[in-house]
């Protein structure tokens, strides 16, 4: 049975260790509970505010900013690892720079296929269209990415899984 909270350590601390921008791992600790485990894992405190309170605090024009988050998480598929959560609770940016967090669930591949990267990037745009961020600050993230368009199947794979998830909200 895997362990959450270590795998989770392990990811992180390879992406540390690369010099990725991700606050300094500190640890985890788990105990058996059933059949599985539970646990926890700790970083440093990193100064900065997620993606979505961004805005609010710096005003609407981030595009320089949104293309940093873009390099950061093209760097980190560079590296081999996918973000299952990429959404815009999990993007930080600070003073100097952009911040990835909470990757419970990520996982370290030999290299990342350009269907695994859109994947990442897709389940974020949903994450952008259902906070209110503008298609035009996806772009701009896209721009620093270094991605313009998506194959076209998977786009709309991702854009009725949004519908269907839509429409199962509103129960």
């Amino acid at each position: 049975m895997a362990n959450r909270p270590l795998l989770e350590l392990e990811v992180h601390a390879y992406l540390f260790d690369r010099g990725l921008s991700v606050p300094m791992p500190l640890g985890a600790c788990w105990e058996r509970h059933y059949l599985g485990y539970r646990g926890a894992f700790a970083t440093q405190e990193v100064a900065g505010v997620h993606l979505l309170e961004y805005p609010a605090k710096h005003g609407s024009a981030m595009d320089d900013e949104l293309h940093r988050c873009g390099k950061l998480i093209r760097a980190m598929h560079d590296l081999g690892v996918t973000h299952p959560d990429l959404q815009v609770r999990n993007i930080l940016i600070g003073e100097e720079q952009c911040w990835l967090i909470d990757f419970d669930g990520a996982r370290r591949h030999a290299s990342v296929s350009r269907i695994q990267c859109a994947r990442n990037l897709l389940r974020l745009r949903r994450s952008f269209e259902k906070n209110g961020l503008t298609p035009d600050a996806f772009r701009a993230l896209c721009e620093g990415y270094g991605v313009d368009s998506f194959p076209r199947w998977l786009d709309r794979v991702y854009c009725l899984k949004g519908k269907v998830s839509d429409l199962a909200s509103m129960k």
